[in-house]
């Protein structure tokens, strides 16, 4: 972009009906600058979210935002010329409509996939404009035979979906099996709530294809039930990313990412601690138990899990830095890598 490289991931995509352009949202970042010798790039101070929405006919729009607070850092558009790759990695293995009702494949395909460490994406499109929107599970849980994921990688858009609205806030996403959509909305850097809806849809839901292996997997005491740690190790060092599968119970388990990793020598050996930074707390619907819903007055919910069973949990408030809880517990994990 106008001599300056950048590379990026879109966290969520949107497509007219027409499908003229397609424009995706980059809101994984943060405002940086040069070093003195112009060598490297480094965080400003006061930083601010620098989102960005980059569409197919050239269009970038850009909303800034301090960190920590909802103070307006500039919002600005331009065009420029982009390069777009595609992972074509995805298949489609299940569609639910309005009331649940399976329209293709199985249920129970997607669950399993979805047990065996399988990524998930959804796709839905708009009743009333017939646009296309597409999010990747930032969380996945598995209730009763029923898939609910978590879609945070979503800020307020304008109708045309290729500019941000000029007072942003967070467009988080719920989406069911049962075909339930709650969409929940707070102030980028607020704690002020701008509304929640529930709506049902159609709902496309999409695995990758990519080979998800099951390197170990252990009880919550960090015994082994199969495979070994030493090749998860092995693995983590060979640059493969890692998904966990947490089983709750006989009938319920949940599924994320590890967004980052540490390896640590003990008397034990070399043990693995995944944190994952991107999840707000949720509660069962009044409705329907199959589902979740983000909670009123929600907090962003950090964990560490470790090979040895241990999980650290701390919370707090959207965007406010109260405390909500800090406390520990064991858990039995499955660990799977792509290599």
């Amino acid at each position: 972009m106008s001599g300056t490289s950048y590379s990026f991931s879109m966290e969520s995509l949107y497509a007219p009906i027409s499908g003229e352009y397609l424009a995706g949202q980059s809101l994984s970042h943060v405002s940086q600058k040069s070093s003195e010798d112009k060598t490297s790039l480094q965080f400003q101070s006061n930083a601010y979210w620098w989102f960005s929405i980059v569409s197919s006919d050239g269009t970038r729009d850009m909303s800034r935002w301090t960190v920590g607070d909802h103070i307006d850092r500039g919002h600005n558009s331009d065009t420029d010329s982009f390069t777009w790759f595609a992972d074509r990695c995805w298949k489609l293995v299940y569609t639910n409509g309005e009331n649940g009702e399976g329209l293709f494949g199985k249920r129970k395909d997607l669950v399993k996939e979805i047990e065996s460490g399988k990524r998930v994406r959804v796709m839905t499109q708009d009743k009333t404009t017939g646009a296309i929107y597409i999010t990747h599970a930032d969380t996945t849980w598995v209730k009763n035979g029923h898939v609910t994921v978590q879609n945070l990688g979503h800020v307020s858009k304008t109708a045309d979906g290729k500019h941000f609205q000029d007072n942003v806030y967070w467009y988080w996403q719920m989406k069911s099996t049962t075909g339930r959509i709650i969409d929940t909305r707070y102030n980028v850097g607020a704690n002020t709530p701008r509304g929640t809806t529930t709506r049902k849809m159609k709902i496309n839901w999409f695995v990758e294809t990519r080979p998800m292996n099951l390197v170990f997997s252990h009880d919550k005491d960090g015994s082994s039930n199969s495979g070994s740690r030493e090749d998860l190790v092995s693995s983590i060092k060979d640059g493969a990313s890692v998904q966990i599968v947490v089983q709750h119970n006989q009938d319920e388990f949940s599924s994320f990412p590890a967004h980052n990793l540490a390896l640590k020598s003990l008397p034990s050996g070399v043990h693995v601690a995944a944190q994952n930074v991107k999840h707000v707390s949720i509660q069962s619907t009044a409705t329907n138990c199959f589902e979740y819903e983000i909670q009123s007055n929600p907090y962003f919910w950090f964990s560490i899990v470790t090979t040895q069973g241990d999980r650290d949990m701390i919370r707090y408030t959207v965007g406010t830095h109260d405390a909500r809880g800090h406390n520990q517990d064991k858990v039995a994990l499955d660990w799977f890598v792509n290599i």
